[in-house]
């Protein structure tokens, strides 16, 4: 037997609110998130983030700053001046959904400032 046209559109329009509800669930703990404070950036690709987690930022390969008995690359200072001149001391949001660890061990992710600016 068929069901009633207005079972049907009640059933629709219940999925439509979920959906509906949902989204904007989603999106108000995406807008509240006003990130993670920045302890330390060693290099121009690299956060030490208080937490004590370390970040790499993704699609971004700085010259390496000295350490471990090695000189510090061409334009490694002035590459993490530019990263720290960035941050400030502003938060930064971690976009680490489905994040890969690097050889050194830091979370590869995509980083931002609070307002949506990527780094």
């Amino acid at each position: 037997m068929a069901e009633p046209l207005g079972r049907r559109c009640l059933i629709a329009l219940t999925g439509a609110l979920l959906t509906a509800c949902l989204l904007l669930l989603a999106m108000s703990a995406h807008c509240g998130n006003q990130g993670e404070r920045v302890r330390w950036i060693p290099d121009g690709d690299t956060l030490i983030l208080a937490s004590g987690t370390s970040v790499r930022l993704m699609g971004i390969d700085a010259p390496e700053t000295s350490h471990d008995g090695r000189s510090a690359q061409y334009w490694a200072e002035t590459s993490r001046d530019l990263l720290r001149e960035m941050v400030g001391s502003a938060r930064v949001v971690v976009h680490s959904k489905g994040a890969v660890r690097d050889r050194c061990g830091r979370t590869v992710a995509r980083v931002s400032l609070p307002g949506g600016r990527d780094l």
